[in-house]
């Protein structure tokens, strides 16, 4: 992630002397399109909260250290007040990123902190509901973020879910925690060094195990909150009804971590499958997966963790994932498959809201799976079919 915001940078640095026109001002900042607007009846609250898993170490991160875990909230309220400012998007780490790229490029603060800015539908107020409501959690992919799913959490809660976004750290682009650390993705997560197939497939069936745990710890403490006459989530989430969704590495993790837990009630899989680790048994609760139109897989190759893959060897592995996945559904009475046309891998996160010119800047190996020409066709479609799906099988 930070080599694609440094590849944005010195091009951004080379129009910095023309950032004071105010017509070109407005055509470069954001970077990113809004958030579309939620379809459901609700405004929207936010929040965050630190999570400390004692029960284990961070290992092989840090040996010493417990597993520590931001979590984001999305909820449904009802109209804030008028001047209540909305939430901000990765607010610590645009602070951060801030800092970064104005210091190395020499760019003024406000102008790459507008350049950042993502325009949300949230709002920081606490949550109102009176009787308990479905909780979604959010799992995100290798690199990705506990709010980089944000287009699904904000349509959701405006739905009346309660969504929470796991923030799972080493496993995230960049974690930032209340007391100010800092920890950046683990570069062997994002830059394996594995030559096959069956290398690569190995590493991260050992590695996704520990997202996998992450998830089981959240419910857990969706449970403890929900009974802790102190916490704001007090008699407030019905535990009875958890969905999850997961994008690629949380897609991956959530799969298993289901077969495990059986708290969770429903399942939607965006583009997330690894032969050796994700198991073609069935699964016996309601899932949905979510792939990307085949045209775009291929764009996926030349990345850092495909570096080493042929288009041959790509293709194999694509058709392993497509076959595996076939057996599964059919094994599962309550699967299906969806292909969102248009789609790449990363248009089920909020990546996709990248917009032209910057999508052509990007480091060149990255520039087309970012590309997206119809981003909010591709939203309304997966958003359409997720808050469907769970207003079926978690009875709202």
């Amino acid at each position: 992630m930070f080599e694609i915001l440094n590849g944005l940078g010195l091009k951004v640095m080379a129009l910095s002397k023309m950032i004071w026109n105010p017509i070109l001002y407005a055509l470069l900042v954001p970077a990113f399109q809004p958030l579309p607007v939620p379809s459901g009846q609700f405004s929207i609250g936010c929040t965050s909260s630190l999570h400390i898993d004692n029960s284990r170490t961070n290992a092989p991160f840090d040996e010493l250290s417990p597993r520590e875990l931001m979590l984001h909230w999305w909820y449904p309220i009802q109209q804030p007040a008028k001047n209540t400012p909305p939430w901000n998007y990765m607010q610590e780490n645009v602070k951060l990123f801030e800092g970064m790229l104005a210091t190395h490029f020499h760019l003024p603060k406000k102008f790459v902190r507008d350049l950042l800015q993502i325009k949300t539908h949230s709002y920081d107020v606490d949550p109102q509901n009176t009787t308990p409501i479905p909780v979604i959690i959010i799992s995100h992919g290798l690199g990705g973020f506990g709010e980089s799913q944000s287009y699904i959490a904000e349509n959701l809660a405006s739905h009346g879910y309660l969504v929470v976004g796991i923030d799972h750290t080493n496993f995230s682009t960049v974690s930032t925690f209340p007391d100010g650390r800092v920890i950046w993705s683990d570069a062997s997560l994002t830059s394996p060094n594995a030559t096959t197939v069956d290398a690569l497939l190995q590493y991260y069936s050992q590695m996704f195990t520990i997202p996998q745990r992450d998830i089981s710890f959240v419910i857990n403490e969706l449970v403890r909150v929900n009974s802790d006459p102190q916490s704001i989530w007090y008699n407030k989430i019905d535990l009875k009804n958890i969905g999850f969704v997961g994008h690629s590495m949380g897609a991956m993790a959530g799969t298993e971590a289901a077969r495990n837990d059986s708290r969770i009630k429903a399942l939607v899989n965006l583009d997330g499958w690894l032969p050796g680790f994700n198991s073609t048994a069935p699964l016996n609760i309601p899932t949905i997966v979510m792939l990307a139109d085949k045209s775009k897989l291929k764009l996926m190759l030349g990345t850092d963790i495909f570096k080493n893959f042929t288009v041959k060897k790509f293709e194999k592995y694509y058709d392993q994932v497509k076959t595996e996945v076939t057996q599964f559904c059919k094994k599962n009475p309550y699967a299906q498959v969806k292909v969102v046309t248009g789609a790449s891998h990363l248009a089920f996160c909020d990546f996709l809201l990248i917009k032209w010119p910057f999508t052509e800047w990007v480091p060149s190996r990255h520039a087309n799976w970012f590309h997206h020409e119809n981003a909010y066709p591709i939203i309304r479609d997966v958003n359409g079919t997720i808050r469907k799906f769970f207003d079926r099988y978690l009875g709202r």
